[in-house]
């Protein structure tokens, strides 16, 4: 174990003394850990510092690099809560394109889904369905199913307690965050509605005091901006709002209806997401020139033919 370069040799010593066996050994404390090599022991915060905890010997503790990596930026305890996407989804009343090509395609791959998401992200998932084919509920089956792979691999797998829902407009927000607050429960999929929240102003985006399961919002507060002090002979320089990492922490789950629209800034976010997965949803996946989106990768296609042989919501024209 090794001392990290933020802990003087005063804490270092307190924390050795604290939590050192008889053998002098410090291991790891995690729920159900295999791996107390030393050489692999971390010092991890209890309340992470994106949480305002402190480096304070009491927020202090032992984890390997694995359970640490696991554990990823949420408070001692967390995890072992039923979170909302815990619970039961009614699979059988979900349509074809939900079912076969949203939800069973993540279980499909289910190790995958199940490492920590800080080792999986940094690319876009995506979904590309043709119009009409129920992204809002699609959409709303993602964190049931990322559950449900972590489900399979308990305890050491991540979850998600929150999504976050970035649509291109506010006609669009406001249609997106009624749907889930009633479909779920009309169509029979869950037997209490999801919190959803629509986010319309920069002080309810950086507001970690608001409780809900999913929110929904425009990408204007979302992206970085260009410097504005910046000289015409100095190179842009884009900035990310104050803030604007804790709303990233709190969202493990990031999704983008049409994500076409706006894949430049859905690539800068991947890079500023460490901790999240970013899927897209999309009929379009190409850019303005017409060459398909870049780091991309495709979890499924569901094509007009498929809307009209599997769920009848397409009809010949004729």
């Amino acid at each position: 174990m090794h001392r990290p370069k933020w802990m003087n040799p005063a804490q270092w010593e307190h924390f050795v003394g604290r939590w050192a066996g008889q053998d002098g050994r410090v291991r790891c404390i995690g729920l159900d850990c295999r791996g107390s090599d030393d050489a692999r022991i971390t010092v991890d915060h209890t309340i992470p510092r994106s949480a305002q905890g402190t480096d304070d010997l009491s927020n202090l503790q032992p984890l390997c690099d694995l359970c640490n990596s696991r554990k990823g930026n949420r408070p001692d305890g967390y995890w072992r809560r039923t979170l909302y996407f815990d619970k039961p989804l009614v699979t059988s009343r979900l349509r074809i394109s939900q079912l076969d090509y949203i939800y069973n395609r993540i279980r499909e791959f289910d190790e995958f889904f199940a490492r920590p998401y800080s080792a999986i992200n940094g690319k876009l998932f995506c979904f590309l369905q043709v119009v009409g084919a129920g992204k809002t509920l699609g959409m709303f089956c993602l964190p049931f199913a990322l559950n449900d792979c972590a489900a399979m691999h308990w305890p050491a797998a991540p979850r998600v307690d929150r999504m976050l829902i970035v649509t291109k407009d506010q006609a669009l927000r406001a249609q997106i965050a009624s749907e889930l607050r009633h479909e779920p429960l009309a169509f029979g999929l869950v037997n209490e509605p999801p919190r959803v929240l629509e986010i319309t102003s920069g002080d309810m985006l950086v507001d970690s005091g608001l409780d809900y399961d999913i929110a929904v919002m425009c990408p204007n507060m979302l992206w970085p901006q260009a410097d504005a002090t910046a000289s015409g002979s100095q190179p842009l320089l884009l900035t990310w709002s104050p803030g604007i990492e804790r709303v990233l922490n709190r969202h493990p789950l990031i999704a983008f209806d049409e994500m076409h629209y706006a894949h430049r800034g859905v690539r800068l976010l991947l890079d500023a997401a460490h901790h999240s997965l970013v899927f897209g949803f999309t009929a379009s996946p190409i850019d303005a020139w017409g060459e398909l989106l870049a780091d991309m990768i495709k979890m499924s296609v569901y094509t007009y033919h498929d809307a009209v042989i599997n769920d009848g919501s397409m009809k010949y024209l004729g």
